[in-house]
């Protein structure tokens, strides 16, 4: 559970002004459109492996959405930063949102230009938006949401000190005028980012917003229809394919946006994205499993593995009835056993 905020308290960006204003996002509605819905229609659905539970949030215009009471997205919060930040935050945001949407959409309809590296990875590159506006964007999004799991998880999933440069770099680069930033030779000698993305054709591939939770360099970040790779310590991680399901080839310099004079979007096959989608959905259906047996374990004084075999069991029962929703199998099948 978060600590709740208030006016009186520092602006966690800039670390000068009063943090008051409310309804902060810690990733753009604008990029996660096409992966929860329109703003006040969304339909999201969080699994909180950690304390093995579940939550529904339909948008206010939602018809789904039977709930009298107004609830904040689960990607907002108040009081995290001050109106100067948010304000500036915001005009990054406006200058990316929609024209990264417009580019996964053709790219799904084949409209895109699609180019490879020495080594065949495919990309495609464009001039607008600017390189490093976009860099920008993704690095305040990647630090939000590192803020966003420590805030209310106390999870830390890059260390303090690179949240910290992150920060820095971040509050420096929008407090420039838009040209300013755009004309920087500094982006160069920031932590190199790789951005990939797929096609995206239809309902065939899954999408989410979070930090990847197996600690490794590059980390990966969920930001709806694309995935952020960046590079946070000069040793890279021996087991990256292993620990993500991304290919290990995929780590070139010259897919790092930083190194090209335009924008730069790498594109993985969907069977390599859903790999990487499903290697962390089954990462946190094993927490989700682990933490119902124990919580199972204690109500009824039962040796844990003997829960977890009751609890696989039951949900394995269940299965038909929800092919593909695991965790509500197991969910109900812990109410169960706990009658």
């Amino acid at each position: 559970m978060s600590k709740i905020r208030t006016t009186e308290e520092i602006c966690l960006l800039c670390k000068i002004n009063k943090s008051d204003k409310k309804g902060s996002h810690y990733t753009p509605a604008g990029i996660t459109k096409r992966v929860i819905g329109e703003r006040d229609k969304e339909e999201l659905y969080t699994i909180c492996s950690h304390e093995a539970e579940t939550s529904t949030y339909y948008g206010r215009s939602n018809l789904s959405n039977k709930d009298p009471e107004i609830r904040k997205p689960p990607h907002v919060d108040d009081y995290i930063f001050c109106t100067e930040c948010e304000k500036r935050l915001g005009i990054i945001e406006s200058e990316c949102n929609n024209p990264l949407i417009v580019l996964t959409d053709a790219l799904a309809a084949g409209k895109l230009t699609i180019s490879k590296t020495k080594n065949g990875n495919k990309y495609y590159s464009f001039s607008s938006p600017n390189r490093n506006i976009i860099i920008i964007y993704f690095y305040s999004i990647i630090w939000r949401q590192c803020l966003q799991q420590e805030l209310e998880i106390g999870s830390v999933f890059i260390s303090k000190v690179f949240q910290e440069q992150l920060r820095e770099i971040i509050h420096t680069e929008i407090s420039k005028p838009i040209m300013e930033i755009e004309k920087s030779k500094d982006f160069e000698n920031y932590p190199p980012l790789i951005i990939l993305t797929t096609y995206h054709k239809g309902d065939s591939t899954t999408n989410f917003i979070t930090p990847h939770p197996t600690p490794s360099n590059p980390q990966l970040f969920f930001i709806g229809t694309y995935i952020n790779l960046i590079k946070h310590s000069e040793q890279a991680s021996v087991d990256f394919e292993t620990k993500t399901g991304f290919p290990s080839t995929l780590l070139e310099k010259d897919l790092v946006i930083n190194f090209w004079h335009e924008g730069l979007i790498g594109i993985v096959n969907e069977g390599v994205w859903n790999n990487v989608i499903t290697k962390l959905a089954k990462l946190e259906t094993e927490k989700f499993l682990h933490n119902m047996a124990t919580r199972l374990s204690i109500a009824k004084r039962l040796p844990y593995e003997d829960s977890r075999w009751q609890l696989h069991l039951c949900a394995e029962n269940l299965k038909s009835k929800y092919p593909n929703n695991y965790v509500k199998c197991l969910q109900l099948s812990l109410e169960h056993l706990l009658r």
